[in-house]
């Protein structure tokens, strides 16, 4: 008679996260578990978002996220079914937002510039 595996070790949230490629693990609405790229570093809403490169960091439910301008404007879109060819972190109206760019437009290159 063989005798049964043992059950696999359970895993915390973040090392799930960490095997799929991102950097933490954080409680998202209504209790799901979501994961998440940056430093993680705990904040509150009232700190206020940067810019560092083209990365945008905001507080997102309590930890600091990182949002890669470019991944978010190809890929993601700000807004349903609006993607763009390319996208940096700059602020507008002095707030650090992610700007979204197409091809043929000033500015927009591989590493578009601040724009204002």
């Amino acid at each position: 008679m063989v005798a049964p595996a043992p059950a696999p070790a359970s895993r915390t949230p973040d090392e799930l996260c960490r095997a799929e490629g991102f950097d933490f693990a954080y409680v998202a609405a209504e209790g799901v578990v979501a994961c998440g790229s940056g430093p993680g570093t705990p904040c509150d809403r009232t700190r206020m978002q940067y810019c560092e490169g083209r990365n945008l960091h905001v507080c997102e439910r309590g930890r600091m996220v990182a949002v890669d301008c470019r991944e978010a404007c190809r890929y993601h879109g700000l807004t349903p079914r609006e993607l763009h060819d390319d996208g940096t972190c700059a602020e507008r109206e002095g707030q650090p937002t992610c700007l979204c760019c197409d091809g043929g437009e000033p500015g927009c290159a591989d590493e578009p510039a601040r724009w204002r």
